[in-house]
This record gives C-alpha cells, structure tokens and sequence, in this order.
C-alpha cells in the first residue's frame, strides 16, 4: 500500500471512531434528559409528597 492509501484509511477510522463515539453521547445524553424528566415529574407531583413532614 502507498503512504497515501494508508493515510487515507486512518483517516476513515478516526473520523468513524469520532462519528460513532459523538453517537455514544448523545444516546447517552438523552438518556440522562429523560431520566431528569422522569425525576422533575415525580418530585412536582402531589402524590410524591408525604403528610409525615
């Protein structure tokens, strides 16, 4: 293989690393918003909060 096709095929595999790794966080960040979500919506509701303060 010439130094340019090795060149060429790093380069594929960082930016798919970068790709598939940009991937991971944002899965991992909607993950993170909907759980908050979850949380918001339980600690605002009447039913979560307890006459035994």
């Amino acid at each position: 293989m010439e130094p340019f096709s090795w060149l060429l095929a790093a380069n594929v595999i960082v930016w798919l690393g970068l790709g598939g790794y940009t991937l991971f966080l944002s899965r991992k960040q909607q993950k993170l918003f909907q759980r908050l979500q979850q949380l918001e919506h339980t600690r605002r509701s009447p039913s979560s909060l307890s006459d035994n303060s």
